[in-house]
């Protein structure tokens, strides 16, 4: 059998000399060592002026409130400066954009307000609102009134088509392959622009006072549809007043040199931002491509609706129909059949992002190529430029031909919608 050489305890011995001169040694080492960390640190946290995005504080009641938008704002001064007024903007860019998400969530209610989740759960029960919701609320029912592609009963239809376009099985439920789903969503398009079927009522302008009234027959459709109580929603435009709000709130408190921005197409700059383009896609054949420039000026605001998707967005998608592949995007919902003959369009307007956003609501409501370019030729302040599927071709409003710079060594024009 082989023995095991069992272990001997080894003594290590150090030399007791030059001890003081090892003591010296090792603390100047140690000085130095703590001294680069400390420029080290000072170097990783120092502040240029510049811009900078802005992280907003965590609100455990509404843990999404910020997903999606970004506001990058310009400081100058010195390193300290800076962060002082880094701290003043979170907080004042926090508190205003939580009350602004919070206000115009229509699924979920929070301690203190009453928002849009609160008269869809009390429907037949009056309700005060603040003067921002009861402003929003009114300028919603004339935008539905008119009857361009907006509606603010359109809760039911708008969960369903983000349902659909956000799904990794998004082309099973299309409409064009899918005959039930395609029912489903005419069904729930028809109640949407039913006058009669869900009816906010003003009851009293002093106070603020509203009333959310639903037909037997809406009823009937939410039971047999297993609908959510969410009736009122603003669609595309809850992010358009969140960043206008979110701009407001901004100013009032003396913080000017910024833009905000929205995942979904939306940027609203401040009154004094320093430099930016907003910049201008299409897609000409296989892959987007910029198309063009327009120079971020103060209080600017705009508004971006398309086919396809900028890298890794969801909601966007393609399906084969009768041969021709049809695209989707989320910008789809509230208009008629689900189809455009647009493959991108971009409104700008000074000072709304909400007026921005309802122009591209429009225009994608329209079915024809012809029409959507005489409106946008009719435009007489607003910005308004629109591209065709595998074209070059920059259509746009008057404002569109002295504004947008085209990238004329790809091959992009601007030309008058008009012509």
């Amino acid at each position: 059998m082989k023995k095991i050489k069992q272990p001997v305890d080894e003594e290590i011995l150090v030399s007791d000399k030059h001890v003081g001169r090892r003591i010296v040694v090792f603390a100047v080492a140690f000085v130095v060592a703590v001294s680069a960390f400390a420029v080290g640190i000072y170097q990783a946290t120092k502040k240029e002026p510049g811009y900078y995005v802005i992280a907003p504080a965590v609100d455990r009641d509404a843990m999404r409130y910020a997903n999606g938008i970004t506001l990058e704002y310009y400081f100058s001064g010195s390193s300290s400066e800076i962060k002082d007024a880094m701290r003043e903007v979170t907080d004042r860019y926090s508190a205003v954009l939580q009350r602004a998400y919070k206000l115009l969530d229509p699924v979920n209610e929070y301690p203190g307000f009453v928002n849009l989740a609160t008269i869809n759960r009390n429907p037949g029960k009056e309700l005060e609102v603040s003067e921002e919701l009861f402003s929003i609320l009114t300028d919603a029912l004339d935008k539905t009134a008119e009857g361009q592609g907006f509606s603010l009963y359109a809760g039911a239809l708008n969960a369903e088509w983000s349902g659909i376009s956000a799904s990794e099985h998004a082309a099973e439920f299309d409409p064009a392959q899918n005959p039930d789903e395609a029912a489903r969503l005419a069904a729930l398009a028809e109640m949407a622009a039913d006058p009669e079927a869900a009816v906010l009522t003003v009851t009293d302008a002093d106070r603020r006072a509203v009333r959310l009234d639903l037909s037997d027959g809406y009823r009937a459709l939410a039971a047999e549809y297993e609908l959510s109580d969410t009736v009122l929603d603003l669609g595309m435009l809850k992010e358009a007043w969140m960043l206008d709000l979110a701009a407001a709130g901004l100013e009032k408190g003396f913080y000017h040199c910024g833009c905000l921005s929205a995942d979904s197409g939306l940027t609203r700059a401040l009154s004094q931002p320093v430099g930016g383009d907003n910049v201008l896609y299409a897609f000409p054949e296989d892959k987007p491509e910029m198309a063009g420039l327009v120079p971020l000026t103060g209080n600017m605001a705009c508004s971006r609706f398309k086919l396809f998707p900028l890298g890794e967005e969801l909601g966007y998608y393609t399906v084969e129909q009768d041969g021709v592949a049809r695209y989707r995007s989320p910008y789809l919902a509230v208009t008629s059949g689900f189809e455009t003959p647009l493959s991108a369009s971009y409104a700008i307007t000074d000072g709304s992002a909400v007026e921005a956003c309802y122009h591209n609501i429009r225009l994608w409501h329209l079915d024809e190529e012809e029409r959507i370019l005489s409106d946008v030729a009719d435009e007489d302040e607003a910005l308004l430029a629109v591209i065709l599927p595998e074209s070059r071709v920059i259509f746009g409003s008057r404002a569109a031909l002295e504004q947008i710079e085209p990238y004329a060594e790809q091959g992009f024009s601007v030309r008058f919608a008009g012509e």
